[in-house]
């Protein structure tokens, strides 16, 4: 459950610990694992901030039966340090953008752009369904993320301006396959 990113020499990823999960990391040269301290309920790493100084970690939250599981979102410094909640936002899923001061989230059918502490937010697009797995362009210039049609159980990758214009499906039918 849950899933890893790299900064480049680390990789974060959700491990079990007993009954609990928790956040750890381990070296690109190998050697253990080690630990990441912070007491969140069913924590995933979602990102590590285009610096590489920080990661993106959603905390779950309670869910109601047959609905997608929402989080909080929190910003954990990489070096040690105090996590940050980003406002009082609960989204789906969330990932940086390449300023590396902001950040796009989802919750339902809508994506919105907030900054890190969470009190600026726009939204940015609607699409029909849930938005996920975010992905910048190199360049900034697109956006990708995946639509999951919670009606049909199908999905599809979209892509969308950085200001949220033009969201179109990319290869349509693709994902129905």
């Amino acid at each position: 459950k849950g899933g890893f990113v790299t900064d480049g020499s680390r990789v974060y990823f959700l491990r079990r610990a007993g009954e609990q999960s928790e956040l750890a990391w381990v070296a690109l040269t190998g050697g253990g694992t080690a630990p990441i301290h912070a007491s969140w309920r069913e924590p995933t790493v979602i990102g590590v901030s285009p610096n590489g100084l920080e990661l993106l970690v959603r905390s779950q939250v309670e869910m109601t039966a047959g609905t997608v599981p929402d989080a909080e979102l929190w910003v954990l410094p990489v070096q040690g340090g105090t996590p940050r909640r980003v406002g009082d936002i609960i989204a789906f899923d969330a990932a940086w953008v390449p300023d590396g001061n902001r950040l796009v989230y989802s919750k339902g059918p809508d994506a919105f752009l907030t900054t890190l502490d969470g009190v600026q937010r726009r939204k940015l697009l609607s699409v029909p369904g849930g938005a996920w797995a975010f992905r910048w362009s190199p360049d900034g210039t697109r956006l990708r993320f995946a639509v999951r049609d919670l009606r049909t159980s199908s999905w599809a990758i979209w892509e969308a301006e950085p200001d949220g214009g033009k969201p179109h499906p990319l290869l349509p039918g693709w994902g129905n396959r």
